[in-house]
């Protein structure tokens, strides 16, 4: 992860993405995977620039290279220099010196199908339900929680509900909580996965899942039973 994160720009008017020719004859290159992603690299540092409709993210592992990052795109097309970034599609970005030490549930407390009432109000969950579904785009901190708690949408019990709750309430508490990328120098990827065998107490599957790390900031993750 680069070390200078991130600068927003914007386009006065809207730019094909047959127009950024000039960019790589700039020594610049277009992913194969994601065509609206560019870099370019400076021996070991490297400039990013991510192109959505006419909005621009600009991001490196030094300040001098994102200064003639823009110099290079004044000279090709008409920019408004935005500053520092805070909101990109959707999504808001802050600055924070620490981390957050918090849990949205019990990861010892396995949830179930326990011996206890069912919900009266079944919309009201299921309505609660699916709001923190639509919430794990930007959350991705409760997705282990709803992901469990989506499955008792049907017959949801007052646990479930108790655990729902646990979960609203450790958002009132974390409005500001996100992925946290720290802004380090070096490059270390680190890969961790784990499955615990018949850990689901309903089906008896075993669950497996996974995290992909780059300098202690999140790139990917997943969970699933088997």
């Amino acid at each position: 992860m680069p070390s200078y994160m991130g600068t927003y720009m914007k386009m006065s008017t809207y730019t094909c993405h047959k127009d950024f020719v000039k960019m790589r004859q700039e020594g610049y290159s277009q992913s194969a995977y994601d065509h609206s992603v560019f870099t370019k690299k400076a021996g070991m540092d490297i400039v990013i620039i991510l192109v959505y409709m006419d909005n621009l993210l600009i991001t490196g592992s030094t300040p001098e290279l994102i200064k003639d990052d823009k110099r290079t795109l004044h000279d090709h097309f008409k920019i408004k220099d935005l500053g520092d970034l805070r909101y990109f599609i959707g999504i808001e970005v802050m600055r924070f010196g620490k981390n957050h030490k918090l849990t949205a549930v019990d990861y010892n407390a396995h949830v179930g199908n326990k011996v206890d009432p069912e919900v009266e109000d079944l919309v009201g969950y299921q309505k609660l339900i699916g709001k923190l579904i639509y919430l794990t785009i930007t959350r991705p901190d409760i997705c282990y929680a709803i992901q469990v708690l989506s499955q008792f949408t049907q017959r949801p019990k007052q646990s479930h509900l108790d655990v729902a709750i646990r979960v609203v309430r450790y958002l009132k508490g974390s409005p500001g909580l996100g992925l946290f990328f720290p802004s380090n120098t070096t490059s270390e990827l680190a890969i961790y996965c784990e499955s615990d065998w018949a850990i689901c107490p309903n089906t008896r599957r075993s669950v497996i899942g996974y995290v992909v790390k780059l300098v202690g900031a999140l790139l990917s993750w997943k969970s699933k039973k088997q």
